[in-house]
């Protein structure tokens, strides 16, 4: 999978990264989860759907303090 991953970069290769964070989660490897997670989020900074399925990985992955500024931003830009 990472392999794929590697071979699809930039904005394409969101849905695989988060693919393999849901796989990672799933599977107790939390930490792993939480940098496919962070490394998608990079690739779509602008990209607000992306942004909250990332935020929900995150919660899932029971990873709150990376997905707090994430959330703070998403609510900026929702409720302005």
């Amino acid at each position: 999978m990472r392999e794929c991953i590697a071979a699809v970069p930039g904005e394409e290769g969101v849905d695989l990264r988060l693919t393999m964070a849901n796989m990672l989660a799933s599977q107790g490897k939390n930490d792993a989860a939480e940098k496919e997670l962070l490394a998608a989020a990079a690739l779509v900074p602008s990209n607000q759907a992306a942004q909250v399925e990332i935020v929900r990985g995150l919660l899932a992955a029971d990873r709150p303090q990376p997905a707090l500024p994430m959330i703070e931003k998403l609510a900026d830009i929702m409720f302005v």
